[in-house]
This record gives C-alpha cells, sequence and structure tokens, in this order.
C-alpha cells in the first residue's frame, strides 16, 4: 500500500447511502459538502441512470480518496445489481484512496495509480496543496487559483497492460473529475464511446460547455443536469445519456 503522507489527519466519520453504512476519512476542505454531493448522485444513479438488468462496469477517473466511489456502490447494493469499478488516481490521494476501501471492505473495484492522457510518463499537473486536488496543466485547467504543480504518472490507453484494457473495454458507464482535463481524457475512450454508449457523469468544469455540447451531438448522447433536466445550469455534474 503506498504511504499516507506525514503529518495529515483526517476525521474517520461515518454515514449511510440508502442502505450501506460507510466508514471515510474525510478531508477537511470537502465538510462542507459532505454528504449531500454523495446523495445526489446516489440517488440519479439508482433513479434513473442504473439498468436493473445488467451488470454495470463502471470508470471513475480522477478518484482522489474514493468519495466519488461511495454512491456507485451504494446504488449496485441497494438495486441488487452486479458490477465492478475501475478506479484511476495519480496523485498522493491514491493511498486515502487505498485506505477508504480497505475500511470499507469494498472488493470489486481495481485501482489504478496513475492518469489518462496522450502521454505516456511524467505529466505535469496544477495542483492544490490545501485542498489535495488538481488536474493536467493545459489552458482549460489553468483558470482556477492552484497553488502548486506537480508530476505525475499517465499512461495512453493503448499501452494500458493487456488485462486492463480488456476490463475497461466492457465499461457502461465512465465517470470523469480531471479539473478541466475531461476531454482529454475522453478522447483516449472514444472507441469505447462509440461501442458501447455508456452513461456519462462529467465535471462542469467552466468554458467546457461548448465541448461537451459538441460531444454530444457528435456521438448521440442528450446532456442532463443533476435535477435530470436538460441543461447545464446550477450543477457541479453533469450527465450524458445516449439517445
Amino acid at each position: 500500500m503506498n504511504k499516507l503522507p506525514k503529518k495529515e489527519l483526517r476525521e474517520d466519520v461515518k454515514f449511510k447511502l440508502g442502505n450501506t453504512e460507510f466508514r471515510f476519512f474525510l478531508h477537511d476542505d470537502y465538510k462542507e459538502n459532505f454528504p449531500s454531493e454523495f446523495e445526489i448522485t446516489y440517488q440519479i444513479l439508482v433513479d434513473h441512470l442504473f439498468d436493473k438488468g445488467t451488470k454495470e462496469v463502471i470508470l471513475d477517473i480522477g478518484t482522489r480518496d474514493g468519495d466519488s466511489i461511495f454512491p456507485f456502490v451504494a446504488a449496485l447494493n441497494d438495486m441488487n445489481k452486479e458490477g465492478e469499478i475501475i478506479a484511476f488516481e495519480p496523485s498522493e490521494e491514491f493511498a486515502w484512496l487505498q485506505k477508504n476501501m480497505d475500511v470499507n471492505n469494498i472488493k470489486n473495484i481495481t485501482l489504478n495509480n496513475f492518469a489518462i492522457s496522450d502521454v505516456d510518463g511524467e505529466v505535469e499537473f496544477v495542483w492544490d496543496e490545501n485542498s489535495r486536488n488538481g488536474g493536467l496543466n493545459h489552458k482549460i485547467s489553468q483558470i482556477a487559483p492552484w497553488n502548486s504543480k506537480r508530476t505525475f504518472q499517465s499512461v495512453s490507453f493503448k499501452n494500458f497492460d493487456k488485462a486492463l484494457k480488456e476490463k475497461v473495454k466492457r465499461a457502461t458507464f465512465i465517470k470523469v473529475d480531471t479539473e478541466g482535463s475531461d476531454f482529454i481524457v475522453l478522447n483516449q475512450l472514444i472507441d469505447i464511446v462509440k461501442e458501447n454508449k455508456p452513461t456519462l457523469m462529467i465535471e462542469n468544469w467552466p468554458f467546457t460547455q461548448q465541448h461537451i455540447i459538441n460531444f454530444a451531438f457528435q456521438f448521440g448522447y442528450r446532456v442532463y443536469n443533476e435535477k435530470m433536466q436538460p441543461n447545464m445550469i446550477d450543477t457541479h455534474n453533469l450527465f450524458l445519456v445516449s439517445i
């Protein structure tokens, strides 16, 4: 297991989503929206997005400390549904991701300690040392007030190992939260999008709305906000559902 960052303590909290109880080592910067963001995503998955009859293969790209995993696990449990989660997180938060998955005994998950992009090897990230968050360093991501830059490992889809590539090719749901880099990631998975028409959960990052509209039109998706309304107003995440 990767080592946790030195001198960093996080509150060990317990919470419930649907009928599933979880423990979570919660970062101070995220207490304000805890656990309401989890509850919103969980309810959308159960009410609108997960098909009761099929196995879900979920890609969680930009998993950070594992906070985004909990709604998926709870929804799968409450729908008595088979599912597999494949997570990607390149930063030191990977150690907290491992810990949060271990204390909850989450078994149906594969954890990958690298980013997905068109570059193989070390890539530069913009980074916030306080919130422990960041994304690939490029024009769109730079609009946020980052206070640092870091270097993390990246792998292009073509260079995934064979076993991981075969798992990813079965994706039915792709969540991408990479601080403005979502379309760099999705371009790596475009053949999977064309073939499987997975449901997509994308961060509503500033100045990416036109990219999302163009993508939805090109590949046959409708775009919904967190109230499952067909617009991009007042929402942190957007959901793209195949027509």
